[in-house]
């Protein structure tokens, strides 16, 4: 089941993004009010407003905001993104790009020892599978990579810093699955009933080549047919039972 938006730790120097970045989250809102769901405060925010809108604010010299179009749905899990990638800044809801972009150039503000947050203690909501990259994902990417929940230790993600999967269920720590050590420590983790956890679909991610191996039957791999680049593959594994009918 998915935690609480209530985490925040201090920021190591790894986290200090200035030239292109990716935040996303699964989140489901209840109340919406302006605050950061995911982010540095005043560095890279990622949030809500009042009215129900998804805001990034990348801070050069001040705050350089984009607000999109679109509301995000209420009541509901929602996946939730914002990407720049040096130049554009770009917004999606459930992998829609949005109507609204930001133009900005680098470099942005840095700040040691600032809190990294996953909703900001008094945002009314619950959220899950939140990631920081230091790189812009492609919308293929995106819309490829948001259904899936992704390795532990995230070793074939590429520019993947923070991954909170939120799926601990009890205790008071929110683990980081990657190598950063930012680890999220909370009041308590609420047990939510399974209805409150995003759609994701379980697989594996690594990529294996369409091919039948033995093991004791005929077990054919699977993989789709066109990977976006810089993205992992799904395995499908299935066999012919002694009744003649495929299983998976």
């Amino acid at each position: 089941p998915a935690g609480p938006l209530v985490a925040i730790q201090s920021t190591p120097a790894s986290m200090e993004i200035t030239s292109a970045i990716t935040l996303e989250a699964w989140v489901y809102v209840e109340v919406f009010s302006n605050r950061i769901l995911l982010g540095i405060s005043n560095q890279y925010e990622l949030r809500t407003t009042s009215a129900g809108k998804l805001r990034l604010s990348l801070y050069k010299g001040g705050a350089q905001t984009v607000i999109s179009a679109s509301t995000i749905p209420q009541f509901q899990w929602v996946h939730i993104a914002a990407t720049w990638d040096g130049t554009t800044a770009y917004l999606f809801i459930n992998g829609v790009q949005d109507a609204n972009t930001l133009s900005l150039t680098p470099s942005l503000a840095t700040g040691a020892g600032i809190p990294v947050l996953f909703g900001d203690g008094s945002w009314t909501g619950y959220g899950a599978e939140a990631r920081i990259w230091n790189r812009a994902l492609s919308i293929d990417e995106m819309n490829f990579r948001r259904n899936h929940p992704l390795s532990d230790g995230s070793t074939l993600e590429t520019g993947l810093i923070c991954y909170w999967k939120c799926n601990e269920g009890s205790g008071t720590t929110v683990f980081n699955k990657t190598t950063t050590d930012l680890d999220f420590t909370v009041s308590a983790l609420n047990s939510l009933i399974d209805d409150m956890s995003p759609p994701l679909i379980y697989g594996a991610s690594f990529i294996v080549a369409e091919t039948t191996v033995t093991l004791g039957k005929a077990v054919s791999l699977i993989y789709p047919k066109s990977i976006p680049s810089g993205c992992t593959g799904m395995l499908c594994a299935s066999h012919i039972n002694d009744d003649g009918e495929e299983e998976r």
